[in-house]
């Protein structure tokens, strides 16, 4: 059928006649094989763009949560702690030597 529109080739090998012929009768697709490779690849772009902004509203929602903590006391308690150890410590008779 002329078009206007760029086509693209397209091998039909099994993995992609097997997904066609599994689909198939269940599209209501009166344009036979090619039309339904169309709507599998128009189904499947929509299905990929919804994960990907599902994903990054769930990656937004984490980061949102872990800015709104509240670290204050688990900084107290790390201060205590390198407090508590520098005492316990010997002091060093020479300085480390750095590679």
């Amino acid at each position: 059928m002329p078009t206007s529109h760029p086509r693209v080739q397209l091998t039909l090998d099994p993995e992609l006649a097997a997904a066609v012929d599994r689909v198939g009768p269940h599209l209501d697709s009166l344009r036979g094989r090619a039309g339904v490779i169309r709507e599998l690849a128009l189904r499947g772009a929509e299905e990929i763009s919804r994960q990907a902004d599902d994903e990054s509203k769930v990656r937004a929602q984490a980061l949102e949560g872990l800015l709104a903590c509240d670290f204050s006391e688990l900084s107290d308690i790390v201060a205590r702690r390198e407090s508590d150890l520098s005492h316990k410590l010997p002091v060093p008779s020479q300085p480390l030597k750095l590679p």
